[in-house]
């Protein structure tokens, strides 16, 4: 089994866990699930089950503060949002919701 995960290693498959192993991983995915919201460290630190100064000990052990990974969220998004404008398709709307204009005159 592991030869076989050597050779797709070699020829650049890799299988990553599912869970995010790093804190500033976990702290964007937190922030980006509400960008707009005024986030504390507290509130970061409780939606992480977390204690603030043990948040702020491995943020800063990272080299990042919250303030710099909640700028680059909110930066991301919006550089991201004319990408996904262009991405999603038209929808269709039912004749009744269009409210269609008809040439009748009224007689």
């Amino acid at each position: 089994m592991l030869e076989i995960l050597l050779w797709l290693a070699y020829l650049g498959i890799r299988f990553v866990p599912n869970e995010i192993t790093r804190l500033t991983q976990r702290v964007r995915h937190c922030l980006a699930t509400d960008p707009h919201s005024i986030w504390t460290a507290a509130k970061v630190a409780q939606s992480l089950s977390m204690s603030e100064v043990m948040l702020r000990r491995k943020l800063s052990a990272e080299n990042i503060t919250l303030r710099d990974r909640m700028i680059n969220v909110r930066i991301s998004l919006l550089l991201l949002r004319p990408l996904l404008a262009l991405q999603s398709k038209p929808q269709k709307i039912p004749a009744a919701e269009a409210k269609i204009a008809t040439c009748r005159p009224n007689i």
